[in-house]
C-alpha cells in the first residue's frame, strides 16, 4: 500500500506534538469503550478484536471487529487560549481534498492527493480527492481540550448576545459547527481534562476508576488489589510508544492496540518496575514545564520540537532507557534506582534547556559537537565549584563514564567551569590508589583515562559555544 502525502505528514515528526496527553486519553477512551463492550458481550461477540488506532484520521479512532469508526478523536494540548471557542474554529469545518500537481525528484509531475480545507475529518478518501463514504456519526466525533471552553455549544445568537455590552458588539467572528464535533464528556460535568502533573492526575484516576469496574467485571484475582490499576496505568503510559503493547501501523510509526492487548494488560499482574514509574515521572515533569511555558506565552512550535524530544526518550526500551538514565548521571552510583536520580530540578535547568536553545539531542552519545569539532558530554551533575573533588571520585569509579568520555573536550554541567578533569584526578592523592582503571585502560595519559584536555563546562557556556556558527 503506497503512503500519500497527507499519510506522509502524519507520519511526520511533527505529528508528535501532543501525543504524551493523547497517548493518556486514548487509553481512557479504549477502557470506556471496553467496558460498555463487556457489559453488552451478548451483542459484541468479537470485542476483543476491537481496537484503538493512534493518529488513522485524527488523533486516534476506536473500531469495531469489521474496522468500522466507533467514534474518532482530536487532541488539542497546546492551545494557549482554551479557552476561547473559536481557539477550535479549524475543526467546525469538514475537511475536504483537492488534486494537486507537483513535481517529483526526476523533475517529472504527478498528481497528489492534498487537503484543500483544513478541517476534522469525518470521510474516507480514495487517494484521488474523492469522498467514499462517512466514516464517523454525528454524535461519535470528539475533541479533547485540557481547558473549559464555556461557550463551545453556544448558538450564533447566543454568543455575539453574551459578547455584546450596552449595544457595542466586543465579539464579531462566530464559525458555524459545520462537522457537529463534540467536547469528550470526561465525566458528567466536565467536557476537559488538564495535562497531568504529579499533583493532579485526573486522567489516572479516570482511568484507575475504570480499570477498578473491570477488573471486577471479568471476576478477576486481580480486582482487589489496590494497587493494581495504577501499575496498569503506568506500564501503558511507559509502554505505548516501544510497542511493547500492541503494534505499529501498517504504515505508521504509531501504535495499534487491541482490546484483547487491554484486557491482557489489566488482567495481568504487574511485576514493580523503576523504568515505569521513571518514564510517568518524566510525562508529570514535562507537563509542568510545558504549562509554565504556555502561561509564559512560548511558542507552539517551540514546545512541539521539545515535545518530540522527550518522546523519543520516552520510546527507548527499558534497558536502553536506564541506560541513559545511568549516563546523564555519572555522578550517581548504579546501585541506586533511576527512580531516585530523576531529579526533576536539574532535568529542567540542564536537559529541557538543551532541547529549548539547541532544539536537536543524540540520545546514543548523549554529546553535541560545535563547528570546531570539539566534543560536550552532557551531564546532570548540579553540584557547586567547590564540590568539584567529591565529583570527580564518584565518575571516575564509572567504567561506563570513563568509556563514554574518553575523547571529549568537555563535560557539560550546571555551574562548575574551567576546571580540567584531568588535573584534579593527578590532585586526589592516596584516594587514586583505589580507582582500578589503569590495567583496563591503557591510554598512554599519566594517571588518567580522560582526554587530557577535558574539563568542567556550565550549562550557559556550553550552549554559547555549541551555538556559535
Amino acid at each position: 500500500m503506497t503512503e500519500n502525502a497527507i499519510d506522509k505528514r502524519r507520519n511526520a515528526s511533527s505529528s508528535w506534538s501532543g501525543f504524551i496527553h493523547q497517548g493518556k486519553v486514548g487509553f481512557l477512551v479504549a477502557l470506556r469503550e471496553l467496558k460498555k463492550c463487556i457489559k453488552c458481550k451478548s451483542e459484541n461477540e468479537n470485542y476483543e478484536e476491537y481496537k484503538i488506532f493512534y493518529e488513522n484520521a485524527e488523533d486516534f479512532d476506536i473500531v469495531d471487529d469489521k474496522n468500522n469508526v466507533i467514534s474518532r478523536h482530536q487532541v488539542k494540548a497546546y492551545y494557549s487560549s482554551g479557552e476561547e471557542r473559536e481557539s477550535y474554529s479549524e475543526l467546525f469545518y469538514i475537511q475536504t481534498r483537492k488534486i494537486k500537481e507537483v513535481s517529483t525528484e526526476n523533475e517529472k509531475i504527478k498528481e497528489e492527493e492534498v487537503i484543500e480545507i483544513s478541517g476534522y475529518q469525518i470521510h474516507s478518501f480514495d487517494g484521488k480527492a474523492n469522498i467514499l463514504k462517512v466514516d464517523v456519526s454525528e454524535n461519535k466525533r470528539y475533541v479533547h481540550v485540557i481547558k473549559n471552553v464555556p461557550d463551545f455549544y453556544l448558538t450564533k445568537k447566543e454568543y455575539l448576545d453574551k459578547y455584546t455590552e450596552n449595544g457595542k458588539q466586543k465579539r464579531k467572528k462566530y464559525t458555524e459547527n459545520e462537522s457537529k464535533i463534540r467536547l469528550y464528556p470526561y465525566s458528567e460535568t466536565e467536557g476537559f481534562c488538564p495535562l497531568s502533573t504529579e499533583d493532579d492526575d485526573k486522567i489516572k484516576e479516570y482511568c484507575c476508576t475504570e480499570i477498578k469496574e473491570i477488573l471486577k467485571m471479568l471476576d478477576s484475582p486481580l480486582k482487589e488489589t489496590n494497587k493494581h490499576p495504577e501499575d496498569v496505568y503506568y506500564k501503558y503510559v511507559a509502554s505505548i510508544l516501544d510497542n511493547n503493547i500492541g503494534t505499529a501501523h501498517e504504515k505508521s510509526i504509531y501504535p495499534v492496540i487491541s482490546f484483547e492487548d487491554i484486557v491482557n494488560l489489566i488482567t495481568t499482574e504487574i511485576a514493580e518496575c523503576d523504568v515505569y514509574l521513571t518514564k510517568n515521572n518524566l510525562t508529570y515533569i514535562w507537563g509542568e514545564y510545558k504549562l509554565e511555558c504556555i502561561d509564559a506565552g512560548y511558542e507552539e512550535s517551540i514546545l512541539e520540537d521539545m515535545e518530540l524530544l522527550i518522546l523519543e526518550l520516552l520510546s527507548k526500551e527499558k534497558e536502553d532507557f536506564e541506560q541513559f538514565i545511568r549516563k546523564i548521571n555519572p555522578h550517581e552510583p548504579t546501585s541506586k534506582k533511576i527512580s531516585i536520580i530523576f531529579n526533576q530540578t536539574v532535568l529542567r535547568n540542564i536537559l529541557f534547556l538543551l532541547f529549548e536553545e539547541l532544539n536537536k539531542f543524540n540520545f546514543d552519545s548523549a554529546a553535541y559537537i560545535d563547528k570546531n569539532e570539539e566534543t560536550y558530554r552532557v551531564s546532570l551533575i548540579s553540584d557547586i565549584p567547590a564540590k568539584v573533588d567529591q565529583v570527580i571520585k564518584k565518575i571516575i569509579r564509572s567504567k561506563e563514564t570513563l568509556r563514554d568520555s574518553f575523547d571529549m573536550n568537555y563535560l557539560i554541567n550546571q555551574s562548575i567551569s574551567g576546571i580540567p578533569i584531568s588535573d584534579k584526578i593527578n590532585g586526589l592523592g592516596p584516594d587514586k590508589s583505589k580507582i582500578n582503571y589503569k590495567d583496563e585502560w591503557k591510554t598512554g595519559v599519566n594517571d588518567s583515562i580522560f582526554n587530557q584536555n577535558m574539563e568542567f563546562l556550565d550549562i550557559g557556556t556550553s550552549i554559547e559555544k555549541i551555538k556559535e556558527k
